[in-house]
């Protein structure tokens, strides 16, 4: 089988782990609503417990209004407040609400969900290799933002 072929089964594979988890919390038209980007928005605000806009679009390289965009539309469907800072009444901190907490930690299970279907594709040894590559390959990608 070529690399291709490979890494289009496995892409398939994780967006289906994705999917089956998200359903178990959304309905059919709250998932189309929201896109990957979205998602990765709402995992960022959550990793950085409760960011600015600025935070934000320096973590994602992304511009403030694009930030301010896509987070608007996270407020609108109901995933995200803003708060005020007491220290900068300029600035806004961003917090996850329930429905959006919900979202992050099902995000979460479908990748464990992932990661323990590969353990049991793979032995000890293998495992650890394909972590060593795992981690490489995501550090490179990193750098190419």
């Amino acid at each position: 089988m070529k690399i291709e072929e490979s890494i289009d089964i496995i892409s398939k594979y994780v967006c289906k782990c994705h999917e089956e988890h998200i359903k178990k919390i959304l309905d059919e038209k709250d998932i189309n609503k929201l896109t990957m980007s979205q998602i990765l928005y709402l995992e960022v605000i959550y990793e950085f417990k409760n960011p600015t806009f600025r935070q934000i679009a320096e973590k994602l390289n992304v511009s403030k209004p694009s930030v301010t965009a896509a987070i608007q539309k996270l407020i609108h469907t109901g995933y995200v407040e803003k708060k005020q800072s007491i220290e900068d009444k300029r600035e806004y901190h961003l917090i996850l609400t329930k429905k959006g907490h919900m979202l992050v930690n099902v995000n979460i299970d479908a990748h464990n969900a992932f990661i323990n279907k590969i353990k049991e594709i793979l032995d000890n040894n293998e495992f650890e290799i394909f972590q060593k590559h795992s981690e490489k390959l995501a550090k490179k990608l990193q750098e190419l933002k």
